[in-house]
């Protein structure tokens, strides 16, 4: 998971023909993604790494380009047990991503 496989949806320019190939590469990348987290807590598996806090940050691009992640709950889950980590939580505060306890 890149910020390539979501950047083409954020370009106004982007024809819909050329968005709906990016949304198509995007279901078949967390279709493969939500089957792997229904096995594991995290990427790597049990323990945190910097690979989850990129997928977080790439992940909740989701919202803002209309990509519905309802059909993965494993990554809805995921989504939810990394943004409840202290650090996360104090980051996203910080970038004025969440007002405190809004998480």
């Amino acid at each position: 998971m890149h910020k390539g496989g979501f950047s083409p949806l954020f370009y106004e320019g982007m024809p819909d023909e050329g968005k709906e190939i990016f949304r198509r590469r995007l279901t078949a990348r967390f279709t493969y993604l939500d089957q792997h987290l229904a096995k594991h807590d995290y990427l790597m598996g049990k323990d945190y790494t910097v690979a989850d806090a990129h997928l977080f940050v790439i992940a909740n691009w989701a919202s803002q380009v209309a990509f519905d992640l309802t059909p993965y709950p494993n990554v809805i889950s995921y989504r939810k047990r990394v943004a409840q980590r202290p650090a996360v939580r104090t980051a996203m505060m910080a970038e004025g991503l969440v007002v405190p306890n809004s998480l």
